[in-house]
């Protein structure tokens, strides 16, 4: 029994060994624009996926502005935690050579930073797993794990 239980959630994060996904997208006044990866067009299609080679945790980023008519503007980003300090260097027989090293640093969650003298207020969550940038891939993810525990109960016990 604990075999099986072992097998199943082996298989269940035997991606989260190697490189994630995370959904990518800018907001429309980003100097970084591409066609299709608009946030404001964003679908959950394949076009907002990205593969990120030196990140282990996704990003999302939510801006938002109140205008003095009452009018809020937001504006959301999506991509791949930084993680990789530039001009890491290992001295290797004598030589300096760059290196991709991973850090860290990142707690799981949203968190808002207070700022009283700032007109925007931003909410910043980040997270582990492929795809995990957004609310609905986590409840979804949540659910199925909910499913298979149950299931296993039910067949086993």
């Amino acid at each position: 029994m604990d075999c099986v239980v072992t097998l199943i959630l082996f298989s269940m994060f035997w991606k989260l060994s190697t490189s994630i996904q995370c959904y990518k997208c800018e907001p429309e006044n980003s100097a970084y624009v591409h066609v299709n990866t608009l946030c404001s067009e964003f679908d959950y299609s394949d076009a907002f996926k990205t593969d990120c080679e030196y990140s282990t945790v996704c990003v999302k980023k939510v801006t938002s502005l109140t205008l003095k008519n009452g009018m809020t503007v937001s504006s959301v980003y999506r991509g791949c935690a930084p993680q990789v300090l530039s001009g890491d260097q290992v001295k290797k027989d004598g030589k300096w050579y760059p290196v991709k090293r991973i850090y860290e640093e990142y707690d799981m969650g949203c968190t808002e930073p207070k700022d009283s003298e700032k007109v925007t207020k931003s909410t910043v969550c980040y997270c582990k797993g492929s795809l995990c940038n957004t609310a609905a891939s986590i409840t979804i993810n949540v659910l199925v794990l909910t499913f298979i525990t149950n299931g296993l109960l039910i067949v086993l016990g």
